[in-house]
């Protein structure tokens, strides 16, 4: 409760400025997307701007009645649509609890906009969303 609480008014603050800088300086908090069968949203947040190496995205993960999934498998592929291509290195994937789970390290060799492919399975249900981030 205490973490939707926060989750909450997170999405209420203003989001910090952000720098130019190449090591993240500011928190993007308050995104969200929902899967493609409308089962899950998921709220994200992350270092912005997301460096090339060693980054990594926190995601809370909501069932459409708003309370936190845990026992999800959680897989997250980066891709890079303007150059058709991945990375060379998957993030781990690791559940905290209360539907959080963080993805790390984000190896993100270009500069550029990077689509997070995120697969959602519990058992025999696969639910899928994508979060575009940029990358300086």
């Amino acid at each position: 409760m205490r973490r939707l609480l926060l989750l909450f008014f997170l999405a209420l603050a203003p989001l910090p400025a952000c720098q130019t800088s190449s090591v993240g300086t500011g928190i993007v908090t308050g995104k969200t997307v929902t899967t493609d069968d409308a089962l899950y949203q998921i709220a994200w947040s992350a270092v912005d701007p997301l460096p090339r190496s060693g980054g990594k995205i926190d995601l809370y993960v909501t069932d459409k009645s708003g309370q936190p999934s845990d026992g999800l498998t959680v897989e997250v592929v980066p891709w890079m649509p303007a150059m058709g291509h991945g990375a060379s290195v998957y993030p781990t994937v690791s559940a905290l609890g209360a539907g959080h789970y963080v993805a790390q390290p984000l190896e993100l060799s270009m500069a550029g906009t990077w689509q997070l492919r995120i697969k959602l399975t519990k058992g025999a249900q696969e639910s899928h969303a994508a979060i575009d981030v940029d990358v300086p």
